[in-house]
């Protein structure tokens, strides 16, 4: 997971907008952002190993399909939030301690990490995988 570097083009890179930086800088998320017009799930991964991670050939998983509605946590004001997630996994020998997205990245032990630590809801998804972290 890493902590992102708030002057990357997180526009294109990640979908956010500078309220949502701003939001999200301080905790954890994982490498994500939405798919791209006439993009693949597939296409997608890789590009975002490419552009956040600064890794590229790597044997990646099939997605895992999950979709879910929920009120957004942040922005309140707004309806339901509709998610289409394609998770996937991929190996890797070392993890870059820095990229151009992000400003730390780290493998998280998820039996000490809380999920206050855990940005823009990716809590969610490690859940939706099985990985379960401390509560609040």
């Amino acid at each position: 997971m890493g902590k992102l570097d708030p002057l990357a083009p997180w526009d294109h890179i990640g979908a956010l907008d500078p309220k949502r930086i701003e939001l999200h800088r301080h905790g954890w998320m994982l490498p994500a952002s939405h798919l791209m017009v006439h993009e693949s799930p597939q296409a997608a991964i890789k590009r975002i190993a490419s552009e956040q991670l600064e890794l590229l050939d790597l044997e990646i998983s099939d997605p895992k399909i999950i979709s879910e509605v929920y009120p957004p946590r942040y922005f309140q004001d707004l309806a339901d939030h509709w998610d289409l997630e394609f998770i996937s996994f991929a190996s890797v020998r070392s993890v870059p301690h820095r990229t151009r997205a992000f400003l730390e990245l780290a493998l998280i032990d998820p039996k000490v990490t809380r999920q206050s630590e855990i940005a823009r809801s990716h809590e969610d998804i490690l859940a939706s995988v099985g990985i379960e972290l401390l509560p609040n």
